[in-house]
């Protein structure tokens, strides 16, 4: 056997945790093999891994449906994380990830800025504004490849953390919260203020977030819709359903971080095909909508 066939053969066989689990990982072109202790070896081919995600401390795996992936776990996982084992010398690791970013569809992002929450159990990496966002919990990955727009709410009113919708193109919308104050302007820094509505200090109803998602305008639709449903008279109780976009105009439309809705021209607009050139949208995948099962998905850990 050649030299590039070996490599092409086993791209990597080292010992990592997987989800909190001792397991040594085998990958190459054809998918991952996953080997705990006392079980039979666990295959999971390439046609399910739409993507991996090389991160500064894990690598995250995502998976294109659904399964069980750590032995005597009943709850299927839509991703999962390997990570250092204890005991693993430095070079191992770091010959591992790189090891890694062979392996066809794999996302380095080792060396991009990393946005945490108030407790640190949730990790949000932005990127460059041209590639995926990735945001990483304790157990999971999730990526948006093709972003349509973020919310943020909870940006003023004397709160020191704020929440982001980061709304995809296609499939689910992914909400961050409790992020800290400093990394407001990350958001339009990054993504420019046509794609980052600033809704000021009350929460964005996931229903109206979901139906913006359909729309050309996300900031415009929602101001909109926000207008037309508060009756003549009506009094904020903090709710859901607050006025939120009259405090988004008064304190926080115009600020540095990020414009009131958009302007007169349409937030940036999904491809018409609604397909994907980069990252974890598999173009071969025959999925409707989404890599993810779940309409919406809060990665914030509920003990923050």
């Amino acid at each position: 056997m050649t030299d590039s066939m070996a490599h092409q053969a086993s791209i990597i066989d080292v010992p990592v945790m997987v989800n909190g689990r001792k397991a040594n990982v085998t990958a190459d072109a054809h998918g991952l093999q996953l080997r705990f202790p006392k079980e039979l070896p666990h295959e999971i081919t390439r046609a399910v891994i739409p993507c991996i995600v090389i991160g500064p401390v894990e690598v995250g795996v995502c998976l294109k449906s659904a399964m069980c992936i750590v032995p005597g776990t009943v709850k299927p996982v839509t991703s999962f994380l390997l990570t250092r084992p204890r005991f693993t010398e430095d070079e191992e690791w770091l010959y591992a990830l790189n090891s890694l970013c062979s392996f066809p569809g794999a996302i380095d992002y080792r060396g991009t800025g990393t946005l945490h929450t108030a407790c640190e159990s949730t990790r949000v990496q932005p990127g460059d504004g041209t590639g995926p966002i990735v945001v990483w919990t304790g157990k999971t990955c999730a990526v948006v490849d093709e972003l349509k727009a973020v919310v943020l709410q909870r940006t003023t009113g004397g709160m020191s953390t704020y929440d982001a919708h980061i709304i995809p193109c296609r499939g689910d919308v992914v909400t961050v919260n409790m992020l800290l104050h400093s990394s407001l302007a990350v958001w339009s820094d990054t993504f420019g203020k046509l794609r980052v509505v600033n809704a000021g200090a009350d929460p964005v109803p996931i229903r109206l977030v979901r139906e913006a998602q359909t729309k050309p305008s996300v900031g415009r639709f929602l101001a909109h819709d926000e207008e037309e449903s508060v009756p003549e008279g009506h009094v904020s109780d903090g709710s859901d359903d607050s006025d939120w976009h009259e405090n988004a105009s008064a304190e926080g439309g115009d600020s540095e971080h990020g414009e009131e809705y958009g302007s007169d021209e349409s937030l940036s607009d999904c491809p018409s095909d609604m397909g994907s050139t980069d990252g974890c949208d598999d173009p071969s995948d025959s999925g409707a909508s989404s890599d993810f099962s779940s309409a919406s998905m809060n990665l914030t850990d509920t003990s923050e």
